[in-house]
Parts: structure tokens; C-alpha cells; sequence
């Protein structure tokens, strides 16, 4: 009757994930709760009613998302795994708070008193519901995102493996081995992934090309965030990273779409749980700007740690990287960052027999770590050679051609530069916008020597970034047009 009604509401998210799941509850919920109260064979009423409840609520919950996973997984990007234990959990509860919500209506015009006294069973109702949903969302892997190239594949086998268990018989045993291949497989699909990103010594990745820009910076399972524009957290997420191994975020300056996504990422990062300190670097301003947008996100659970940089664009570190600011030139105070990856220098096994320095202690030297033995201390430079190339990777953005960007990008391995405007046309814009031409930051790159120009933060007048992609290339052939969710890893230099 709706779609006669109104045959697009076919395109309708909501519609379609109604009717998915109310063809899992009709179809698929009876079968699965016939299945799963056969386990329990024994007399006690109690027991059987428990039973029965579980079982009924296990089954709707199971076969409503048998039914909406593959929409979520096109709409949304993401599978909830919690989603069968927070429904167990909260939909009984949300149930009598429907019904404890219309009594109290319906007692609100009879006497008021008993009214209130009602309204308070249904808030605690609802504080019940919100923890429960608050509890599982911070716990660890309650949700994949399907940025994850391997849970598409892991779905679609999912789905084909318990569909020729519905088609053959002696189900049952089929069903439980089902469900064994789905978590190890699923476990496998996770790990391969969270592999893809960590292997390395330095993971870049670009959580938004557009007006919400952010970049992140993972190693050494810690991560650093540039920028965090809107829906930041939602890109970390899909990372596989986790919340947690944020350390700092570097802030370039205080424009909406490099910074508005703060509250939302100190909100997540509170869901989490984080106890350990955040630590936040930016302009002149910071404190101000972080007290404004903190407004929203007033209860944090961990204490928030400001470095305001001013005129000392001394190094700094984290995470392992030595960081680096530098001035940019914009419409307002505006930095950008130069981060090193150093690499420890090379371990000399004859220095070490020459200086007698006992054996168990070689590798906790060649960390770099001083330790001391039967009175005597031993230090790193004992055993270690020449320092080594380490990584470095250079990011600017909002900003006109400064000599502190090629200065900074000396030899880098990687620059990520602004591309506002591509065509030429545009130049006069750029000058009174403060920002670059594609042609502009690839001679930037050049200038530099680096190894690779990624392009980003691109004007909404620009569709397809790859159209002006050869006005750069023209001058630095190393470069690529960014996407969101792009992934580089930058590894140490082979040995020679």
C-alpha cells in the first residue's frame, strides 16, 4: 500500500530496513525459536519460561539482522557484533518503558501524582537502555566497518555457508559448525586488516580528502590526528585502530572543517573509556578554541593536556616521531607539521665482545635503552654505529606558497599538500583565499625533493580532482590525487 501510494519510497533507507526485518521476524524467528528451545529438556516452569524468554528474544533479534546486515553493510559501512547481545539486553526493557510510558499518560489525566511516580519508573527505564547501548559500544571490536575489503568477501561466504545449511538436513550440528567458520573467519578478516595497516614503520592515512579534513598517522600502535574536521571519529573507527591509540591531535588552525570534529572525537574518546592523558597542539588561540567547542562535550574521562605553539616552532615529540611546526601563511594563524620518523642507528656485535658487555643485555642496548649490571651501566652508543635514514613526511594545507614548506620537505619521503583550485584560471582566487594551485604544490614537491606529492583538501567546484591532476603532474610527475580512507605506508630505506 505504500509503494502504490508513493512508488519512491522504495529509496527510502527506513522503509527498506522495516521491511527486512519484519520478513526476518515473520519468516526466520519461528524456526530459529523452535531450534533453540529443543536444547532445554527439562520439567521446572521457571526454568522453561526463562528459556522461552531468551530463546524468543535470541531468535527476533537474530533474524531481524539476518535480514538488515547486508543494508547496513551498503548504507552504513559497518556491522554492529554487540547488536544480538544489546537487544537481548534493551529491547525488554524498551518494550515495558512503551508501556510504562502510555499508562503514564493515560494517568496523567487521571491523577497527576501517580503519574510522576510512573514517569520515574520510565526514566530509569531509559537511563537502563542508554547505559546498556553506552557499555557495548565502548567495549573493544564492538563493530567492523566494511572500509575492511575483506568482510565483504567474509559476508558473502557467511551468507552462502548458512544457506546450504538451510538447504540440507541435519541442520542443527551444520548450524553450530556454521557459526564456528563465521567467528574464525570473521576473526581472520579483522586481523588481516588491522595487519594491512599496522605492517610498517610509518601508516598515513587520509580520513578526508574534502572540507572536513584530517589525516592520521599510525606506528608503533599509537596514532597521532592532523586536523580533525566533522565525522573524524567515524573515520578512525573504521580503521581498526581503535579510540584509545590516539595520542595527540595537531591542530593547523581554527577554521570549521579542521577543527569542528573535536567534540565529537573527545565524546568517543570518553565513551572509550580513556583514562590517560590527551594531548592537543596548535596555534595561538588553542585554549580558547578547544574551551568553545567543549561546550558540547563538557565530561571528558580523561584530563585534556594544551600546547598552544606562538613564536617557539621548537620540535616536539610522539608516538615515537620528533614533530616539527612550522608557520604557513593563511587568513589566520596557521601552521603546518613536519614529523621524523628516526631510525635507530645499527648494532656492531664486535664493539659489543670488544667492550665485554655480557650478551642478555645486547638488545635491550640496541633499543636504546641504558642499563646497568653488577654495578656497572652500560649505554647504548657502547654498541650502536652510525646513525640511519630514517622517515620523514611533511603536511601543509590552507596556505599560500611558503619557502618553510620545501625547507621542511627537504628529502622527504612523502608531502601531503593542498590542492584548493586545479585549473590556472583560479590563481587570482588563490591569492585572495590564501591557498594553492595543484600546479603550486607540485612545485613545492619538486623544489623539495621529496619522493611523493599526495594531493588533498580540494574545493567543492571540483567534481573529479584526477581532471587537473596532469597540471601537477606536469612539474612533479611523483603525484596523487587523494581519497578518503587512502592509505600509504612509509618503511625505512633498504640497507645498502
Amino acid at each position: 500500500m505504500i509503494l502504490l501510494a508513493n512508488p519512491f519510497a522504495a529509496g527510502s533507507i527506513s522503509l527498506q530496513l522495516s521491511f527486512a526485518a519484519t520478513l526476518g521476524l515473520v519468516w526466520l524467528s519461528p524456526k530459529l525459536y523452535r531450534n533453540l528451545s529443543r536444547f532445554y529438556t527439562g520439567t521446572s516452569r521457571a526454568v522453561r519460561w526463562a528459556v522461552n524468554f531468551l530463546c524468543a528474544n535470541m531468535s527476533a533479534s537474530v533474524s531481524a539482522l539476518v535480514f538488515t546486515i547486508p543494508l547496513t553493510a551498503i548504507y552504513f559501512n559497518i556491522l554492529t557484533l554487540t547488536a544480538p547481545i544489546s537487544n537481548l539486553l534493551a529491547v525488554p526493557a524498551a518494550g515495558w518503558n512503551f508501556m510504562a510510558g502510555f499508562v503514564t499518560v493515560l494517568a496523567g489525566f487521571v491523577w497527576l501524582p501517580a503519574a510522576r511516580v510512573l514517569g520515574w519508573v520510565c526514566f530509569g527505564l531509559v537511563r537502563y537502555v542508554l547505559w546498556v547501548a553506552g557499555v557495548l559500544a565502548s567495549a573493544p571490536g564492538h563493530a567492523v566497518y566494511f572500509s575492511n575489503g575483506f568482510l565483504k568477501y567474509w559476508l558473502l561466504y557467511v551468507y552462502a555457508m548458512f544457506g546450504g545449511c538451510l538447504l540440507t538436513r541435519d541442520r542443527r550440528r551444520k548450524y553450530a559448525v556454521a557459526g564456528v567458520l563465521a567467528a574464525v573467519t570473521l576473526a581472520l578478516a579483522v586481523g588481516l586488516n588491522t595487519g594491512l595497516h599496522q605492517y610498517g614503520d610509518l601508516s598515513v592515512m587520509a580520513l578526508d580528502v574534502g572540507q572536513g579534513e584530517s589525516v592520521a598517522l599510525y606506528t608503533r600502535e599509537k596514532a597521532v590526528l592532523v586536523d580533525c574536521g566533522e565525522g573524524t571519529q567515524i573515520g578512525i573507527q573504521r580503521l581498526s585502530w581503535g579510540i584509545q591509540c590516539i595520542d595527540a591531535i595537531l591542530l593547523t588552525h581554527y577554521h570549521a572543517d579542521h577543527c569542528s570534529g573535536l567534540p565529537g572525537m573527545l565524546l568517543a574518546i570518553t565513551k572509550a573509556g580513556r583514562t590517560a592523558p590527551l594531548h592537543i597542539y596548535g596555534p595561538i588561540g588553542l585554549e580558547r578554541v578547544v574551551a568553545g567547542l567543549r561546550v558540547i562535550a563538557p565530561s571528558l574521562s580523561c584530563p585534556i593536556v594544551l600546547h598552544e605553539i606562538i613564536d617557539d616552532y621548537s620540535p616536539f615529540a610522539a608516538i615515537g616521531l620528533t614533530i616539527t611546526p612550522f608557520p604557513l601563511r593563511h587568513e589566520m594563524p596557521c601552521i603546518g607539521y613536519q614529523f621524523h620518523l628516526p631510525r635507530p642507528a645499527l648494532f656492531d656485535p664486535i664493539r659489543a665482545r670488544a667492550q665485554e658487555i655480557p650478551v642478555k643485555l645486547w638488545s635491550i642496548l640496541q633499543r636504546g635503552e641504558t642499563v646497568s649490571m653488577d654495578g656497572q651501566t652500560y649505554y647504548p652508543h657502547q654498541v650502536l654505529g652510525q646513525p640511519r635514514r630514517g622517515i620523514t613526511f611533511v603536511y601543509a594545507t590552507d596556505t599560500r606558497p611558503v619557502p618553510g614548506i620545501v625547507r621542511m620537505g627537504q628529502d622527504s619521503d612523502l608531502m601531503i599538500l593542498e590542492g584548493m583550485y586545479g585549473a590556472e584560471e583560479k590563481l587570482p582566487l588563490a591569492h585572495k583565499n590564501c591557498h594553492m594551485l595543484f600546479r603550486e604544490a607540485a612545485q613545492l614537491a619538486r623544489d623539495a625533493g621529496t619522493k611523493r606529492l599526495l594531493l588533498t583538501h580540494f574545493s567543492t567546484s571540483i567534481e573529479t580532482p584526477e581532471e587537473f591532476l596532469p597540471n601537477a603532474q606536469a612539474v612533479f610527475p611523483e603525484t596523487t590525487c587523494a581519497t578518503d580512507g587512502m592509505t600509504l605506508t612509509l618503511r625505512y630505506p633498504e640497507e645498502a
